[in-house]
């Protein structure tokens, strides 16, 4: 974890509106897929004490950010778009987990020829979501207004 931030007895943490707040024994800013991964698998000396929870931007109205006593991982710098890839005949947006939605609307948005459909949680191990993109419609034929 050379590159994480680590904090012991950090300061309360809440969600965007301030209705969930967590007293977490440790936060950890993870700069990496390694720094999560060292900190779920811990060090042995039980520096990062369970429950293990990774947080993004805390927008959540649910008690999902509630961590007391535990270890809460900051994901929001894993904010890359890897790329596009084709999966199962698809094609899927790969990113990691602390991209924001506005940041992948403007990268959808520079390549005109995809449309969003849906998005999903993948692999929580790997720490990527997919988009599900397909092409647009062909363009239909213009119709003769008579006047």
């Amino acid at each position: 974890m050379a590159c994480a931030t680590v904090e012991a007895n950090p300061a309360q943490l809440h969600n965007w509106n301030h209705s969930v707040v967590t007293t977490p024994a440790v936060l950890v800013r993870a700069k990496s897929v390694a720094d999560v991964q060292a900190a779920v698998r811990g060090d042995g000396a039980g520096r990062f004490p369970s429950p293990v929870l990774a947080v993004g931007s805390a927008h959540t109205v649910t008690g999902a950010l509630r961590n007391d006593g535990g270890t809460v991982v900051d994901v929001s710098a894993l904010d890359s778009i890897v790329g596009l890839d084709e999966v199962a005949g698809k094609e899927v947006v790969r990113v990691q987990c602390g991209v924001k939605l506005a940041a992948l609307h403007l990268w959808l948005d520079a390549r005109v020829s995809l449309r969003l459909l849906c998005a999903s949680l993948a692999s929580a191990s790997r720490f990527f979501f997919r988009v599900s993109l397909a092409h647009p419609p062909p363009p239909r034929a213009k119709q003769h207004q008579h006047q």
